[in-house]
């Protein structure tokens, strides 16, 4: 309005965007501010995208930008608008940085930045001992600066837990306090911020800390997949997905996830959706996500076991899975079941069927007709073990090679980045009676 605009609210009871985007076209409107979930429905269909050309700028922030949603739009002829991805919470005056995205193809595949701070603000990615993390890494926004607000009125508890005092100074910093955001982020390699999620959405299950948001935008990378949400339900991972192919391919998805996250983080649950429930302001509306229901997630056609063994699994699965009525053609992760349920399954066959078999094959072959042939033949050859022994490695002698005088290490344990972070955390939760204990034990083992 500083520079002469108009200012235009829509009289909105709930959203609607086909009244948003007849304002935008009636209005002439130039400058769009809002949620990104609220902008996508503007451009799902391409008979809106005329009604859109008058737009030059479209702030889009609250929540991360999914460009795979907008590259169409763009790449068409009313598409005039440049796209800015603003940051910045309430607590400290709005939007406190930004990123312009010059090319939006260059972001099909990989997370938009929030960017740099603005003039008069700073911002720091922080780990739980409030020091800067290196590039790559996940911690807390922290920011610092004019921008930052006094405190909640009438609430100095709430005040206290998250306008902190300064942990360090700056040159560039005149201001004694910082504003913890909950939000997670990291620095990618030219030094922006990219936006992970909430600290409110990473969670414990099963022992190991997981990040939702990392999980929604691996799901995302999936073709058919045009936006994804992660909760955990009932001690699993539920994934709920808008796609265009009308029946979920859950084994092919799973095989996609596995390119960029460990098994642990595999959702076991998918929840196929027309469109996500959004609230008034456009955002996803998490609570109205409906709960999965495990007995309509069998096969169709129910069919019963045959043999003796596809009985016995049936009891088995029945039990660990706490479900009533089990198909021997049901996918045993699509009705609930989940990694540390499948080691179950294996101390369960391992204890009525006295064999052994790798929990490798109830990933491969995530249903009973399949996972009882495999019984059957193990039990034919005698109750032979397909799993190879395991073997203590002598450390105590390294192996060394007389010509090149370099040790030889075959047995080298090799862990990716998830799986360090993953050892990081769960050490980091760890008190001192923990450690003590878990240091005595590496001793007794050692001796």
């Amino acid at each position: 309005m500083s520079t002469g605009g108009t200012l235009v609210i829509p009289d909105l009871i709930g959203y609607d965007d086909q009244l948003i985007s007849k304002l935008i076209a009636e209005h002439q409107i130039t400058l769009l501010n809002c949620a990104p979930s609220a902008f996508y429905p503007l451009i799902g269909e391409a008979d809106n995208y005329q009604r859109l050309q008058s737009l030059r700028h479209v702030f889009l922030g609250g929540e991360a930008i999914d460009m795979m949603k907008l590259n169409h739009w763009c790449q068409t002829e009313h598409c005039n608008a440049q796209i800015v991805n603003t940051y910045g919470p309430t607590e400290c005056s709005d939007v406190v940085s930004y990123f312009r995205i010059d090319i939006p193809e260059d972001y099909r595949n990989k997370a938009v930045p929030i960017g740099r701070p603005n003039d008069n603000n700073q911002l720091f990615i922080l780990d739980r001992t409030l020091n800067i993390v290196p590039i790559g890494i996940i911690g807390e926004i922290c920011i610092t600066g004019a921008c930052v607000g006094q405190g909640y009125l009438n609430n100095p508890l709430l005040t206290d837990e998250v306008f902190i005092d300064a942990p360090f100074s700056t040159p560039e910093n005149s201001c004694d306090k910082f504003y913890r955001t909950g939000d997670l982020a990291r620095y990618n390699r030219d030094g922006d911020i990219e936006y992970i999620g909430r600290i409110d959405f990473q969670v414990k299950l099963r022992g190991l800390r997981i990040e939702l948001g990392e999980i929604e935008h691996a799901l995302e990378q999936y073709e058919s997949i045009q936006d994804a949400i992660t909760l955990v339900q009932n001690d699993a991972l539920v994934a709920y997905i808008v796609s265009t192919e009308t029946t979920v391919d859950r084994q092919s998805i799973r095989a996609s996830m596995r390119q960029y996250l460990p098994d642990y983080m595999i959702p076991s649950v998918y929840m196929k959706l027309d469109a996500m429930p959004l609230t008034p302001n456009g955002k996803i509306d998490r609570k109205a996500l409906p709960e999965p229901d495990y007995e309509q997630m069998m096969s169709n056609a129910y069919i019963a076991p045959s043999s003796e063994t596809e009985k016995q699994l049936v009891e088995i699965w029945s039990e660990i899975l706490d479900i009533e009525k089990v198909g021997v053609q049901d996918n045993f992760f699509d009705i609930g079941g989940h990694s540390l349920m499948a080691t179950q399954v294996i101390s369960k066959i391992r204890e009525i069927f006295q064999c052994e078999i790798p929990l490798r094959d109830i990933f491969d072959e995530p249903n009973i007709e399949n996972l009882a042939k495999i019984i059957d033949e193990v039990l034919a050859d005698g109750g032979a073990s397909s799993v190879e022994s395991i073997q203590r490695i002598d450390r105590s002698i390294a192996d060394v090679d007389d010509e090149s005088g370099e040790e030889e290490n075959e047995d080298e344990i090799d862990l990716d980045d998830d799986d360090l972070e993953g050892l990081v955390d769960e050490l980091d939760d760890l008190d001192d009676e923990d450690l003590e204990s878990l240091l005595g034990d590496l001793m007794d083992e050692d001796d």
